[in-house]
Parts: structure tokens; sequence; C-alpha cells
């Protein structure tokens, strides 16, 4: 991903953040206690000055009650199913591009949340899914 796109990627998910904690009725310095992270971290991120790790990515999820998938523009609900082919895509694009970014990706959250997203998905693409892991775990081998 070049470096134009991961800015824009990490503005979207900033704008995202942002639009969450007002949802919850949150100030940077509450959401911050929540999470344990300092209010002018958050601030970063929500602009998108600073990348953030899955293991935080995952924390603020929590704190904010979303899904990990509506943080990475990801909507499964009610698409069509070439639509979802499409999405399920994306999330493939999307979780790479995160573990790559994540120095210590948190595995238990991340699957949860990987769960979560193909729940909606057919069985085939369901299948499809698992074969891309498979894929990214032989490319990643020494």
């Amino acid at each position: 991903m070049d470096e134009e796109a991961a800015l824009a990627s990490r503005r979207e998910i900033g704008t995202r953040i942002r639009a969450a904690r007002k949802e919850k009725g949150l100030t940077l310095v509450e959401l911050g206690k929540l999470v344990g992270y300092a209010h002018n971290s958050l601030s970063r991120w929500e602009s998108g000055e600073q990348t953030l790790t899955m293991d935080q990515l995952l924390r603020l999820a929590a704190a904010l009650d979303k899904p990990l998938a509506y943080f990475l523009g990801l909507d499964f609900a009610g698409a069509d199913m070439s639509r979802a082919a499409e999405l399920m895509r994306q999330a493939k694009a999307r979780i790479e591009d995160l573990m790559v970014q994540a120095a210590q990706p948190d595995l238990p959250g991340l699957l949860g949340d990987l769960v979560e997203a193909v729940r909606p998905l057919t069985e085939d693409q369901q299948r499809e899914v698992i074969r891309y892991a498979h894929f990214l775990r032989e490319k990643s081998a020494p």
C-alpha cells in the first residue's frame, strides 16, 4: 500500500473512530481513560496522523461497542451476494494490511472479529476466507 493510500485509510478509520466516540457521547479524555491511552494519541488516530496497531483498534472497537468491520468500512449486513463477495475481498486486503502494520497482532481478538465479519456470508464464501488465511500463512512462512 503506497503512502497516499495508507494516509487515506488512516483518515477513514479515524473518521469512524471520531463518529463512534461522539455517538457514545465521550470526549477524547473519557475514551482515553476507558481504553488506557492518552487523549493526544486518540486525537492523532482520529486525524489519521498516526497508525493504530490491531490491538489498539480492537480496544477502541470494544469500548465504542462497534465491530472491527465498522472501523474498516466493511458493511456485510443486507449486502447482495455479488456485493458480499466484493466486501469479502476488501476485508481480506484490509486484514492483511493491518496484520502487516501491527507489530504484535492480538490474534484471539482478531479471530473473533473475523468470525463476526464473515458470519453473514454463504458457507462457500466462508470457506474462501479460510483458504485465503491458509494462503497468507504459507506466504509468510520462511
